[in-house]
């Protein structure tokens, strides 16, 4: 195993600063598996050159006061590459929040030299009669403007994005955009109070048309990571994991969605998202308690902290059916709905800490089914 933390300070410690050779240095480390194992050394590095050069910069964590006025440098030039390189890797590479760490950077990076900021700032754009597609890797934007909003200009758009992700070089968490030169008012999921915004709306227009259905699919299997989020305002609470407005909507369309939409919610962030909780009464009232449709909802509750009691849950489970099939998930929840690897990712070894956990998630289920008022008078 290679010691990254000793690689980065043995070259800062022996050669001259050269961003192309710090970029070339990282990108051997494979960046995309490894940067979190030499993040920390080779911020303070490019820090310390970084103060030695710009008198006005104190170190990362302090707030630059004044601008440079003067001419860079070639080292100063390479010190800013070198400074959005490290943001760009927190952006591409680190958990969402890291985005926070990459954001402050380009704060002291526009302070430093404003001019050099603009260029972070220029999209990539592609452009024909149907679209134009622009996005920009440094601060994770897609954007995509509509010159016309049929079948085909949908197809265009989603291909566009599919293939971006595809090269696994664009942050995971994102803000993505579109506008539409008609003004033509793209359409809406029927899910009550769910958030307005550019990515509900694209999937909620390109389910519409069947040919399309495979590239929805695609893009969750691309989009899909857990502990990242769209960054669009709408979205920051409740915020939502990239493909969410795909999987709703084709869980609402038809069953044969129904793995996919298991796999969104194990792959969901328990801790901070609740955007499911708008969907699960929608999707229950259309599909009712089956076989397949109850590991979607049982599915859903265990995917969050605490998922909200709605009136039809206890109506639909008021059924003698509907209790056996609780029962059967009951007696069956650790093989219906977790992994051996579930149980090595939160540190439980034994039978018993599983079974306790178990005991608690089901809990969990019949207060979100029939109410905590009625939750000591269940008899299923």
């Amino acid at each position: 195993m290679q010691d990254y933390r000793a690689l980065v300070l043995e070259y800062f410690d022996h050669n001259e600063f050269s961003y192309s050779s710090i970029h070339s240095l990282c990108e051997s480390f494979n960046p995309a598996e490894n940067f979190e194992k030499y993040r920390y050394p080779f911020t303070k590095a490019v820090e310390s050159v970084a103060i030695q050069h710009f008198p006005m910069l104190k170190s990362f964590d302090q707030a630059v006061q004044t601008t440079l006025n003067e001419e860079l440098s070639p080292i100063q030039a390479d010190i800013l590459k070198a400074l959005a390189y490290l943001a760009l890797c927190h952006m591409k590479y680190g958990a969402s929040y890291d985005q926070v760490t990459a954001n402050r950077l380009y704060g002291i990076i526009q302070k430093l030299s404003p001019e050099f900021y603009e260029t972070l700032k220029v999209d990539n754009t592609a452009q024909n009669e149907q679209i134009t597609f622009q996005y920009n890797e440094y601060f994770a934007t897609i954007h995509i403007i509509f010159h016309q909003t049929d079948e085909e200009a949908l197809k265009t758009a989603l291909t566009a994005i599919n293939q971006l992700l595809a090269t696994k070089e664009f942050p995971k968490s994102y803000q993505l955009t579109f506008e539409v030169e008609s003004g033509v008012e793209f359409t809406i999921l029927p899910i009550e109070d769910l958030p307005i915004c550019a990515p509900h709306q694209l999937f909620a227009e390109a389910i519409k048309y069947p040919a399309l259905h495979p590239l929805m699919v695609e893009y969750i299997q691309l989009a899909q990571h857990k502990w990242h989020s769209y960054n669009n305002p709408e979205l920051e609470d409740p915020c939502a994991m990239p493909s969410t407005f795909a999987v709703f909507a084709l869980a609402l369309l038809d069953e044969q969605y129904f793995d996919l939409t298991l796999r969104y919610f194990k792959n969901s962030d328990d801790e901070h998202q609740c955007i499911q909780t708008l969907f699960t009464p929608v999707f229950m009232e259309k599909y009712g308690v089956t076989k397949k449709s109850i590991r979607v909802y049982i599915q859903c509750i265990l995917s969050m902290q605490e998922h909200e009691h709605f009136p039809l849950f206890a109506e639909l489970f008021s059924t003698d059916e509907a209790k056996a099939l609780l029962e059967d998930s009951r007696q069956n929840m650790r093989d219906y709905y977790f992994t051996d690897e579930d149980w090595e990712d939160m540190d439980l070894e034994t039978d018993e800490e599983i079974n306790e956990l178990l005991a608690y998630m089901w809990d969990s289920v019949l207060y979100t089914t029939y109410n905590q008022t009625e939750f000591n008078n269940i008899n299923y």
